[in-house]
C-alpha cells in the first residue's frame, strides 16, 4: 500500500509541476479557437443615394451564470429583478418564466444560457443597465454576441435586382452575387473559449484581428421609376391572368438600368419576384426581333423605298411549312416599312428569303457580329444567358430556318439582348453595355467608377437608321401600336407577339411583347416590356405589353425627362414650384440655373413671391439629432433620415407634413420615424 501512494504521489508531482506547462497548453489548445468574425457588409444604394440594401447589427445576450465575479449575495439580491426586466424586452416570457430559467442554469452551472435574441442597438443600451448585468462580464456574467442582418428599407421593391447571397449550395442572384467580393468585405478573427455544451464564447472584449468592412455599391437604379414599373407590370399580370413578366427602362445614351422588374403570378393570384427573366429567359422573341431583320436588309442596301411583295391571302409557303400573318385575307402589296408597322410575318420572311436564302451566313453575320446576339454581354449576373443564333453549317438548319428566324422564331434570345439592340437604334447606333452600378464606394471614399461601355461605336451606317426610325415611329402612328400614341410625345418601337413551346410543339399560348424608346424624337430610355402567357382573351403585344410600356412612358416623361419649361425665361413663375424643401441643386437644375440662391449648404428650403423662387439655407442639426424634413418629397425625406441610420416608415404620397420625432430631438442609429406625406 506504501509502494503504491508513493507511485500516485510521484506521478501527481510529476504532471504538476515537471510537465504542468505541457497539459496547460494542450488543454489551451483543445479548448480555444480564433473564430472568424464577419464584417459589416457594404451597403447597395439607389441613383439617388437612398438606401435598398443595408447590414444592421443585431444583438444575442446569453449569461454565464457562474462567472468568477458573480457572488451569491449579488445573485440572490438582483435575479428577481433582472428576470422582471428580461421580461420587458421579450414579451413572449414572463418573469416568471425567466426565472426559472435563470435558477436552474445557476444550480446546473450553465456558462451559457441564451436569454435575448436579435434585439436592438437601442435595446442592448437599456439591457447593459439592468440588474446585475450592469457589473460587467465578469461580475454579472452578461456575454453579448453580435450579429449583422440585411435589411431592405424598400421592403420587396427591387428585391431581386438586390438580390441574395448563396444559400444552401445554390447560387447567389442579383446584385449582392454579381458583386460579392466588394460588398462581402474581410472578415476578423477573435479568441474564442469552448465551454461545457460545446457552445464559444469570446475571451476577450477586443477582437484580434479587427474585420474590414465591405464597399458600398451605388446603382444605377432610379426608384421612383423602379416602383412606377413594377406596379405597372404587377397591375398588368393581374388584369391579364398572366403568368410571368418583365420590365426594364434603360438610359439611351448611357446604358444606365433605371428600373428592372421580374415578377410572377402564382396559385394564390399573389404577385412576386421569381427569376430573372430579363436575363435568363431565353425564348424565341416573335416580332420585336423583326428590327434586326430589317436593319440587316437596308444596311446590305438591298431593299429601297419602293420595293414591294405581296401578302398574299395572309400566308405563304416555304418547303412544307406555311407561314401566315395574324390576319387572314392579306395586305395588298406590301413594302419593308409598311410590312413593318403591321408587322407582317409573310412580309418580312418574303424580303429576308428573296436576299438571304442563297448566302444566309451573311445575315446570320450580321446578327452575331453587328448585332451581337449569341454574345454574352458579360454584365456579371450569376443568371445571365446568351442568344442561341442558329447556325447554318449545322445539321438542325432546314429550308425553314431562315423565314422563320427573320420574324423572330427558331432563335432564342433574353430580353435584355432585345433591349440592347433598340437602345443602340435609339441612340444613333451607338451600342452601349447595360450598366447597373455607377461607382463603388467605402465610407465615402471612391474606390472604382463605372463608365459607359462600348460595345460597338456604330452597328449600322446613318443612312440605314435615317430609313429605319420612321417605321419604329411609324408602328405608333399608324401601325400595329396606334393604342398607345401619345399627343405629348412620340414614341417609336415594335410589338411583338409570338407562340410558346410547350414539350417541344406550338401551343395556343403567347409571349406578348413591346421594346421601343422615348421620346422618339430625341430619345432618352428605351423600355422592354415582356409577359408571358396572357389568359384574359388578350394576347397580342400591342394591347397587353403595349399599355405598361405607355403607362411607365408617360410618368417618366412627366416626371424626369429633360425638356426646357417654356415659361421659364429670365425669371421663374412662381407657379412653376410651390413651397417646400430639399436638395439645393436639384433647384438650381429645375429653375434651369435662375432662381434667386441664396444657399451655400447642401439642403434647402424654397419659398415663392409673385414672380421669383428665393432659396435659402435650411436650419441644420448636429449628427445625432432629428432634421427637419417638413416640406421636403419622399425621396430626399428618405435619403437624409435613413442616411443618419434611422429606419423610416411613410404614409401617403407627395410632400412631408408630419413627423413624429421632432426637430432637433436626440436620435440613434437604428431608430423608427414615421412620416406622413400628402
Amino acid at each position: 500500500m506504501a509502494s503504491f501512494a508513493a507511485i500516485i504521489i510521484y506521478y501527481a508531482y510529476k504532471i504538476q509541476f515537471v510537465e504542468g506547462s505541457k497539459w496547460v497548453a494542450l488543454q489551451t489548445e483543445q479548448t480555444t479557437e480564433l473564430h472568424n468574425i464577419s464584417a459589416i457588409r457594404g451597403n447597395i444604394y439607389s441613383a439617388d443615394g437612398s438606401l435598398m440594401a443595408t447590414s444592421v447589427p443585431v444583438y444575442n445576450v446569453v449569461m454565464d451564470t457562474r462567472a468568477n465575479g458573480l457572488s451569491e449575495d449579488i445573485w440572490k439580491k438582483n435575479i428577481d429583478s433582472l428576470a422582471l426586466m428580461l421580461s420587458t424586452i421579450n414579451l413572449e416570457k414572463s418573469k416568471k418564466d425567466y426565472l426559472v430559467i435563470l435558477n436552474t442554469a445557476r444550480k446546473d452551472l450553465d456558462r451559457y444560457v441564451p436569454l435575448l435574441k436579435k434585439i436592438s442597438y437601442n435595446q442592448l443600451k437599456i439591457v447593459k443597465k439592468f440588474p446585475i448585468f450592469r457589473l460587467g462580464r465578469n461580475k454579472g456574467g452578461v456575454i453579448i454576441l453580435t450579429e449583422n442582418i440585411r435589411d431592405y428599407p424598400f421592403d420587396r421593391l427591387a428585391k431581386r435586382t438586390i438580390g441574395q447571397l448563396p444559400k444552401n449550395n445554390e447560387r447567389g442572384i442579383g446584385l449582392e452575387a454579381a458583386y460579392n467580393e466588394q460588398l462581402k468585405g474581410r472578415d476578423g478573427k477573435s479568441l474564442m473559449q469552448k465551454i461545457v455544451g460545446g457552445n464559444w464564447i469570446p475571451i476577450n472584449d477586443d477582437n484580434d484581428i479587427e474585420p474590414l468592412n465591405g464597399y458600398d455599391i451605388h446603382t444605377t437604379i432610379d426608384m421612383s421609376i423602379q416602383d412606377i414599373a413594377e406596379n405597372s407590370l404587377k397591375n398588368a399580370l393581374i388584369k391579364e391572368k398572366a403568368s410571368y413578366g418583365c420590365v426594364i427602362l434603360m438610359e439611351t445614351a448611357t446604358g444606365a438600368i433605371k428600373a428592372i422588374s421580374n415578377l410572377k403570378r402564382n396559385d394564390n393570384d399573389e404577385v412576386i419576384e421569381a427569376n430573372n427573366y430579363a436575363l435568363s429567359e431565353t425564348t424565341e422573341p416573335g416580332s420585336t426581333f423583326k428590327l434586326a431583320s430589317v436593319l440587316a436588309l437596308l444596311e446590305d442596301g438591298y431593299v429601297n423605298d419602293y420595293e414591294t411583295v405581296s401578302s398574299e391571302n395572309g400566308s405563304t409557303k416555304f418547303a412544307d411549312k406555311t407561314m401566315y400573318d395574324s390576319e387572314h385575307g392579306g395586305k395588298g402589296m406590301l413594302t419593308l416599312q409598311r410590312a413593318f408597322e403591321l408587322s407582317s410575318n409573310v412580309g418580312i420572311s418574303k424580303f429576308v428569303w428573296n436576299h438571304y436564302h442563297n448566302n444566309p451566313t451573311k445575315f446570320i453575320n450580321h446578327l452575331v457580329n453587328d448585332f451581337k446576339f449569341g454574345q454574352s454581354l458579360k454584365l456579371g449576373f450569376p443568371d445571365e444567358i446568351v442568344s442561341a443564333v442558329p447556325n447554318p453549317q449545322s445539321k438542325k438548319w432546314s429550308s425553314t430556318t431562315l423565314p422563320w428566324m427573320s420574324i423572330g422564331y427558331s432563335i432564342e434570345t433574353t430580353p435584355m439582348q432585345i433591349l440592347t439592340l433598340y437602345n443602340a437604334v435609339a441612340n444613333k447606333g451607338r451600342m452601349v453595355k447595360p450598366m447597373f452600378v455607377k461607382r463603388i464606394e467605402q465610407t465615402g471614399k471612391l474606390i472604382k467608377e463605372y463608365n459607359t461601355e462600348v460595345l460597338a461605336e456604330k452597328i449600322v451606317s446613318d443612312k440605314t437608321l435615317q430609313r429605319v426610325m420612321p417605321m419604329l415611329t411609324g408602328v405608333v402612328e399608324h401601325g400595329t401600336a396606334t393604342n398607345i400614341r401619345s399627343k405629348i410625345y412620340p414614341i417609336g418601337g415594335k410589338t411583338g407577339t409570338a407562340k410558346i413551346v410547350e414539350n417541344r410543339e406550338y401551343v395556343e399560348k403567347y409571349k406578348s411583347s413591346f421594346c421601343g424608346f422615348f421620346p422618339a424624337d430625341k430619345p432618352q430610355y428605351t423600355c422592354m416590356v415582356m409577359i408571358f402567357k396572357p389568359t384574359n382573351g388578350i394576347y397580342y403585344g400591342a394591347l397587353v405589353a403595349g399599355p405598361v410600356f405607355k403607362e411607365i412612358a408617360d410618368k417618366v416623361y412627366a416626371a424626369s425627362v429633360n425638356r426646357e419649361p417654356t415659361h421659364l425665361q429670365d425669371s421663374v413663375k412662381s407657379t412653376y414650384i410651390a413651397k417646400t424643401a430639399g436638395y439645393t441643386s436639384d433647384y438650381y437644375s429645375i429653375t434651369n440655373n435662375k432662381a434667386k440662391v441664396y444657399s451655400t449648404q447642401e439642403w434647402s428650403n424654397a419659398s415663392t413671391n409673385s414672380s421669383h423662387i428665393k432659396i435659402s439655407e435650411a436650419s441644420t442639426v448636429a449628427n445625432n439629432q432629428m432634421p427637419d424634413v417638413i416640406g421636403m418629397g419622399m425621396r430626399d425625406a428618405l435619403y437624409l433620415l435613413e442616411n443618419k441610420g434611422l429606419k423610416v416608415q411613410y404614409v401617403g404620397k407627395g410632400k412631408v407634413k408630419f413627423q413624429s420625432i421632432e426637430k432637433g430631438k436626440k436620435i440613434y442609429k437604428g431608430g423608427t420615424v414615421v412620416i406622413e406625406l400628402i
